[in-house]
């Protein structure tokens, strides 16, 4: 074995993905109301044989949806604050989110609290899930785990996979509640269920671990695939070591090189970087050089579905009237 079970602490670290930073704005509907609560694992295709998206991941890095667009334009603060004092809860909720990081009004952490918590009151789920986070925090509130725990729940029961994501970190580490493998593992799999990356990488954690499910190389080898197709470093990084050890997947090398590769590559996290590039250096001594192009074209390959594209060119300017 080239890392031995290196994934043997794997759930500390891979919560590092449940603790992600406040959510931006997102658009309503892309959240759904109703989280899928199968216990079903994802197709059993063989991770290496995913091929690249056909358009560029949500999110490479944990909890960063798109920001929606704004209930009013965007440039018209004073329309944004009428908007959001007759009640509209997608303004208060993008006023608050320009409170937290000064965009178009001075930053205000206790004006982004309160209008995060009214849009919150009236039941818009990424606001709950911002307030959860500012309670934990302490920014604008003072820390709160419970009221943290209230809201994010609020959050996830009404299907936002980042704070699905997120809850189940909560149980994971007994954070406001008593530690619970299986009710973590419950909320890994529906934010999982829903596409989310971060869910679907610590789910297979959980898998590889045996941690509130039975213990299946096979389905954590399945779960770190979704997300390692979607540019989930720490989840490439730890498909690479599945292949290299041939735990859930037959053993390849040419695709723990692969997957290695793409998880050393920035942008990253720079721990999971220097783990990734430790294991490349030890399959590279291993491998003949027609094996490394090999992993080194496929690696190619899926990366180039990770970058968006590029913006058309503008049109020419036409040509003057009489010309």
């Amino acid at each position: 074995m080239i890392q031995g079970r290196v994934m043997a602490g794997l759930v500390a670290g891979l919560l590092l993905a449940a603790c992600a930073g406040l959510q931006e704005a997102i658009d309503p509907a892309a959240t759904p109301t109703d989280a899928a609560q199968t216990d079903a694992a994802p197709a059993a295709t063989s991770p290496g044989d995913i091929e690249p998206a056909a358009a560029p991941p949500a999110a490479t890095a944990p909890a960063a949806p798109a920001r929606a667009p704004a209930a009013v334009p965007a440039s018209t603060v004073p329309a944004l604050i009428r908007a959001a004092e007759a009640g509209d809860p997608r303004a208060q909720f993008d006023l608050a989110d320009r409170y937290l990081d000064g965009r178009g009004v001075a930053a205000d952490d206790e004006a982004a609290a309160r209008w995060f918590l009214a849009a919150a009151e009236a039941g818009y789920a990424p606001a709950q899930y911002n307030t959860s986070l500012l309670y934990l925090m302490g920014r604008g509130h003072a820390p709160d785990e419970a009221e943290a725990l209230r809201w994010l729940r609020a959050a996830a029961v009404q299907g936002l996979p980042e704070a699905q994501n997120r809850l189940g970190g909560f149980y994971a580490q007994g954070v406001a509640v008593a530690r619970d493998d299986e009710e973590a593992a419950r909320w890994f799999r529906l934010a999982a269920m829903q596409g989310d990356p971060p869910a679907q990488h610590n789910l297979g954690g959980m898998y590889y671990t045996g941690h509130g499910v039975p213990q299946s190389d096979n389905l954590a080898a399945q779960w770190f695939a979704k997300a390692a197709a979607q540019g989930h470093k720490p989840a490439q990084f730890y498909l690479g070591v599945l292949y290299a050890e041939g735990q859930g997947v037959e053993a390849d090398p040419v695709q723990a090189l692969k997957w290695a590769t793409l998880a050393a590559t920035p942008p990253g996290d720079l721990e999971v970087a220097a783990r990734a590039t430790k294991l490349r250096v030890e399959l590279v001594e291993r491998m003949s050089p027609e094996e490394i192009a090999e992993a080194e074209r496929q690696a190619e390959r899926q990366a180039a579905a990770f970058r968006p594209a590029p913006a058309p060119a503008p049109a020419p300017a036409a040509p003057p009237a009489g010309s």
